[in-house]
């Protein structure tokens, strides 16, 4: 019993001093190791079916199949026609750097942050940033009018981390690059001039949502979501391919890169720079304490860099050129949708022959699709989807049709009510709760309550405003995750729901939802968002004295997937808003005046409000 209670104390204290240095990373490394089950890299078998045990062989196992998926460019240069279009050509050739630029740059980075191969860690930069901004001005602009960079910045070290299948399979492993952090901070000024030059032009795909101010994985789901449910309430069926590339980043030819940049205005010291950047690249695996010898990057963006994903979305930004206006697509990165509302016979061809353009494409860019990851998914019910998804292919091998689609982390099925997903979530919180219980010996309500906030609750909201649920049943499933967990606290037994929220002042999950929902209507009615207003909402001009002056029209609607989908669902409690708060151009003053406001005649579940009524005071809905 004396060493139990020992133990106990001593994990409390240790707890304690975590929370108490407000190191977010540090909390989270030890919460993980309590989490986690693993203990490094599993054995792995080799191609000759021997199994490997110790952390060298491992790594150097891994650095071989990473070496093995990289392009080897065939030599041929595809033509790619300027993307100007009827626009006066501009060019992009040089970047402005300055002290003050960098400077801004080194606060953004986390200090918590591993050190690079060249073994300076960000933090070393951020408490040294008035002295060493200069120094770094002079050696990044040398670096671009002279093209180079150093040997250790265009080296990265691997981790693996497993995705799943066999864990002694080294393709079911992930490469995680880390890179030199001062060169990260070079590349954060490059990207962000590279970004605003594309958007300035407009040269960035609309149907790209990745790795872009304003865009997210909730924009590209809200987008295809509105489109799916327009054809469900005209009665029709949409079907939707899901195309996977292989290894899709490490893939990349170089020399069709930078053909491509070349044609979005990239000139210069700029591209001369960008191509030294890609060229002679290298990276080692670690596993444990052991590193792999290093190999030659020879295609790919580097993962774990800044300047990678831009890189990659420009690659692959042409891929819907020549689709028609029947086939609509949708990217974030790597992720590429296209789907088209069915009309047999016709669509049919058309949405084949779209098909085949994308295989066309990645044959011409050397960007190979994997076959066995793509699939089919029919929305509606008015063909047979044993019937429909069969009959398409891309380069002959059928694409496999499935009931239900993982989608961005969200799972859909035909008739778009999002109950496997909730179902899914649920089940999965709580089983982390169960795990954050039996890991804390001490049983502190502060720290059970911050693992809860960080590890569970994400679970629970993610992308909410896609399948915010509007029937009783799934709302109870989402809430009792919460109210089970806190129902364990110590102290709180016998204490009911709402009174444990406002006691521990926590918010219900279907208020936070609601707030989530509202903050993405603030945006889109302010166009701070790459959704438009449009394709969502009508102003209404319905003559009332009372409301705001941007209440929205309530429109008509036909099925349940348009009543609980967010443009809809979200109209009565925007409308409910005081004018004060919905005009305020201020997206920080919208949140924090909202969650003050009291939103009780729209929940089920009504959270506690902390702060007695001010004048945001309860209007009824319009």
């Amino acid at each position: 019993m004396e060493c139990k209670e020992t133990i106990t104390r001593f994990d409390a204290a240790k707890k304690e001093k975590i929370l108490n240095a407000n190191n977010l990373g540090a909390f989270y490394k030890f919460v993980n190791g309590k989490l986690s089950n693993s203990n490094g890299v599993a054995p792995l078998i080799d191609s000759t079916g021997t199994l490997l045990t110790s952390d060298i062989d491992k790594a150097n196992l891994f650095n071989e199949y990473f070496q093995s998926v990289f392009t080897l460019d065939d030599g041929n240069l595809p033509p790619f026609h300027s993307r100007f279009k009827d626009l006066p050509v501009q060019n992009i050739n040089d970047i402005h750097i300055s002290n003050e630029l960098i400077e801004r740059i080194i606060k953004k980075l986390k200090t918590n942050s591993a050190a690079g191969p060249d073994c300076l860690p960000p933090i070393f930069f951020k408490h040294t940033s008035s002295n060493i901004s200069f120094p770094l001005f002079i050696i990044f602009r040398s670096f671009i009018d002279l093209h180079q960079l150093p040997s250790e910045w265009k080296h990265s070290i691997i981790t693996p981390k497993f995705k799943k299948g066999k864990t002694s399979d080294p393709a079911n492993y992930r490469p995680i690059a880390l890179t030199c952090s001062c060169c990260k901070i070079l590349e954060s000024i490059i990207s962000t001039a590279l970004t605003d030059f594309l958007t300035s032009h407009n040269l960035i795909s609309k149907q790209q949502h990745g790795f872009l101010k304003r865009h997210s994985t909730a924009t590209n789901l809200l987008e295809s979501l509105n489109d799916w449910s327009i054809a469900l309430s005209q009665h029709k069926s949409t079907i939707v391919a899901y195309i996977d590339f292989k290894r899709a980043f490490d893939s990349i030819s170089h020399p069709k890169l930078i053909h491509k940049l070349s044609s979005y205005g990239i000139s210069g010291n700029l591209l001369y720079w960008i191509a030294s950047f890609l060229e002679n690249r290298t990276q080692s695996v670690r596993v444990g304490h052991s590193l792999s010898s290093p190999c030659l990057v020879s295609s790919g963006v580097p993962q774990g860099s800044v300047l990678g994903p831009t890189f990659f979305i420009l690659f692959i930004n042409d891929i819907s050129d020549p689709f028609d206006p029947t086939v609509i697509s949708k990217l974030f990165a790597d992720d590429i949708k296209i789907y088209s509302v069915l009309s047999h016979p016709i669509t049919f061809t058309n949405f084949q022959n779209h098909l085949d353009l994308i295989h066309a494409w990645s044959v011409t860019w050397q960007l190979p699709i994997s076959n066995s990851k793509c699939n089919t998914f029919e929305i509606g019910s008015r063909f047979n989807p044993d019937h429909t998804s069969n009959i398409f292919n891309i380069s002959g091998i059928q694409i496999e049709p499935t009931s239900l689609i993982t989608d961005l982390g969200i799972i859909f099925d035909h008739n778009l009510n999002f109950q496997n997903h909730i179902h899914d979530i649920t089940s999965r919180a709580n089983q982390r709760s169960h795990l954050i219980y039996r890991c804390f010996l001490s049983k502190s309500t502060i720290h059970l309550i911050r693992a809860y906030k960080i590890y569970v609750r994400p679970l629970l909201e993610y992308s909410s405003t896609v399948w915010s649920p509007s029937l009783i049943g799934l709302i109870n499933s989402l809430e009792g995750v919460q109210r089970s967990f806190t129902k364990r606290l110590p102290g709180f037994t016998d204490t009911p729901y709402a009174e444990r929220l406002s006691a521990l002042q926590l918010q219900s999950l279907e208020h936070r939802r609601l707030i989530t929902d509202l903050i993405h209507c603030f945006n889109i009615v302010h166009r701070h968002t790459a959704l438009h207003f449009e394709d969502f909402f009508t102003f209404s001009h319905y003559p009332s004295t009372r409301g705001h002056p941007l209440r929205l029209s309530l429109p008509l609607v036909k099925t349940n997937s348009e009543k609980f989908f967010f443009s809809c669902r979200i109209i009565r409690p925007w409308n409910s808003l005081p004018v004060d708060l919905v005009t305020n151009p201020s997206l920080i003053a919208f949140k924090h005046h909202l969650t003050k406001f009291n939103l009780s005649s729209f929940l089920i579940f009504p959270s506690h409000y902390p702060s007695p009524p001010t004048k945001y005071e309860m209007i009824s809905p319009i």
